[in-house]
């Protein structure tokens, strides 16, 4: 049988500069990732990790991934700045562009895309290029990661702020004619989630930070007292299966 390939994915740990809660937090969740010894093939940071958007902010969050030997893909939040995230981080493009681009884990293909608008907390998904991308490799297993969950959740204070109806319409029309891609994931929730969305598995990461109530009544969003996680993807035999794990 072949080894599997392992895909760690960490979400929201919003750093603060000066904040010591949120470093060892994160600092915890990187810990704990290593000593699973699972060799993943990928390290994914879905968004947030820099609360202020400072670069010491994003100076710190490079040094404490640089506790993984695999490479880090990481894409930005609604908090993240883009031209602050690529002083720290090899993402390709230029200044304020989105950040978008494919990478490989093994046998997978990553498709990373950019679901932000600079200086607002909803999102948006340009589903053209991700078409372009999956439209290059019809076949191959991929997954694809933004920092918008795609799906409703059903937590109102939250879905308040994630995708436009239109974007997720034409994200799920995408994804009904790409059987490849295998999952897709998000953060910006805080909370571990899944369901089927346009015929495709797809979940959100808890944040390594702090958690936000499972509040259905439609209040604004609180955080709780629920352990901080992140996500183990592990592939094998064509299958691809998600740990999640709390810290």
């Amino acid at each position: 049988m072949t080894a599997p390939t392992v895909v760690l994915q960490l979400s929201d740990p919003h750093l603060v500069d000066g904040d010591d809660a949120r470093t060892e937090s994160f600092r915890r969740a990187i810990a704990k990732a290593v000593a699973l010894d699972l060799d993943p093939a990928a390290v994914l940071v879905t968004g947030d990790l820099a609360h202020g958007a400072a670069p010491a902010e994003y100076a710190l969050a490079a040094e404490l991934l640089g506790a993984f030997a695999a490479p880090v893909h990481v894409i930005p939040g609604n908090k993240d700045d883009r031209a602050a995230l690529r002083e720290m981080f090899a993402v390709g493009g230029i200044d304020a562009e989105p950040v978008r681009y494919v990478a490989e884990a093994g046998p997978l293909r990553l498709v990373m895309t950019d679901s932000t608008i600079p200086g607002e907390v909803p999102g948006r998904l340009d589903v053209g290029w991700i078409a372009e991308q999956l439209g290059a490799a019809p076949v191959h297993p991929t997954l694809l990661a933004f920092h918008h969950p795609p799906y409703v959740i059903g937590v109102p204070g939250l879905d308040a702020v994630g995708l436009p109806a239109a974007d997720r319409t034409a994200l799920a029309e995408l994804l009904e004619r790409s059987p490849q891609v295998l999952r897709v994931v998000s953060g910006h929730v805080h909370r571990p989630t899944s369901a089927t969305f346009g015929g495709r598995p797809a979940s959100t990461a808890p944040s390594v930070a702090f958690a936000f109530a499972l509040d259905l009544a439609g209040g604004a969003p609180t955080p709780t007292d629920d352990p901080p996680g992140f996500v183990v993807h592990v592939y094998a035999e064509g299958q691809l299966v998600s740990h999640v794990v709390p810290v």
